[in-house]
């Protein structure tokens, strides 16, 4: 699990549990811990969830996260950081050298 997805699921924990929503890991799953209770990394018909939300024992909702879109924002933000980093190490080597264009 990445930096970011850890953070993403402590965010989303605390936000089930200030909705008094019991969370569970999928191995110990225990529906009558709580009436409302979610559990990570649940199996969907749409494939892998990063939460199955019950309701007194009935599913009534699955949550995924959308960290691809998010990990592929931050590479393209890494990638524009280096690139404005080299072209002012570009512009300052061109400056002191005298051959700075105006």
């Amino acid at each position: 699990m990445s930096k970011l997805e850890e953070f993403a699921r402590i965010n989303i924990d605390a936000q089930h549990a200030s909705a008094r929503r019991s969370v569970q890991n999928k191995n110990e799953l225990n529906l009558s811990a709580s009436p409302d209770v979610a559990v990570r990394e649940q199996q969907s018909l749409g494939g892998p969830a990063d939460y199955a939300l019950f309701v007194e024992g009935k599913r009534i909702d699955v949550v995924k996260a959308h960290t691809t879109s998010i990990d592929h924002l931050e590479a393209g933000l890494d990638r524009k950081i280096t690139r404005a980093s080299r072209l002012r190490q570009s512009t300052l080597a061109s400056a002191f050298a005298g051959t700075l264009i105006e």
